[in-house]
Parts: structure tokens; sequence; C-alpha cells
């Protein structure tokens, strides 16, 4: 039968044959990532540590309220703050480091309208609560206003959840 090492021994020939298949993916890879900053954001600039994470030359991190702020380089030029929804604030640094600042408003706006959306869910859910304690008649109108605010959030995150800064 032989050893393990022995049956998974390659030829001489397989081997180059491997080698050379792995350089022509590296060399495509190479040549993709010069006009791809999306792909190069991804694969080589992004650093993770505990709350914080770098992507180009923007760092995102989680603040005591678990919301997300944008820096730029370092950690004294903050760009955005506040932001609900961690990918909204990886898009908005895609879109920066790629220059499409256009994209970066677009994806703000989005943001403004899910966190907007959420607060009005949130409220709705506490005057209904309140109302069910009380035995008030607005009981109806405060669950439907949930309902529409609820329905308007999950759209908005939606939206930012299939973001791509790439355009593709």
């Amino acid at each position: 039968m032989g050893s393990a090492a022995t049956r998974n021994k390659l030829s001489r020939r397989k081997k180059a044959k491997a080698k050379q298949t792995l350089n022509k993916a590296f060399l495509t890879v190479m040549s993709e990532i010069e006009n791809d900053t999306f792909l190069r954001n991804h694969l080589f600039l992004q650093k993770r540590t505990k709350n914080k994470i770098a992507v180009g030359s923007y760092i995102i991190t989680k603040n005591k309220d678990e919301m997300y702020n944008i820096y730029k380089k370092n950690i004294h030029n903050l760009i955005h703050e506040n932001i609900m929804i961690f990918d909204a604030a990886m898009a908005i640094v895609e879109s920066l480091n790629m220059k499409n600042e256009n994209s970066a408003k677009h994806i703000l706006e989005i943001e403004e309208k899910y966190a907007r959306n959420y607060m009005e869910m949130m409220h709705f859910k506490n005057a209904y609560n309140h109302a069910k304690d009380h035995e008030d008649d607005s009981l109806g109108i405060f669950e439907d206003r949930y309902d529409i605010a609820k329905y308007k959030a999950k759209a908005a995150r939606e939206l930012l959840r299939g973001f791509n800064a790439a355009g593709k």
C-alpha cells in the first residue's frame, strides 16, 4: 500500500502543470487589480481589529453607541459619524476609495432614510405598548404606523446590503 506521503505524490509533469496554472491565475488577478479598485480594496487593504477596520485610505470604527464612524487615513480626520449599518459604512468607504463622491452621497441618503424610519418604528412601537397598557383607542393607528415604518426601514436596509460601489 505505501504511506500516505507516497500515495499523494505528484509527478514532475503534474507539479509543473499545477505551478503553471497557479502562475496564470496570479497574473490574471494582478492585471485585473490595477483597474479594479473594488477588488484591490478587498484583497489587500482590509485590516481588521476588534472595533476597527481599515479599507484603503479610510478607517471604520464602532463607537460606544454601537454606530459606525468613518475616518480618513487616521483616527483624527472624521469624515462621517453615527452610521447605523455596517454595510452602509463599508459601501461609503468603497465609494470614497474609488473617488465616487456621488455614490457615497447616495448611500448616505439611503442610510439616513433607514435611520429615520427605524427611529419612527421604535417610537410607534413604544406608543403602541403604552396605548395597550392604558387601553387607548389609538392602538390600531400605532400598529399601522409601526408596520409602515418597519417596511420602509427594511426596504432601505435591503438597498444598502445589495449596494455595490463598483457598479457591477
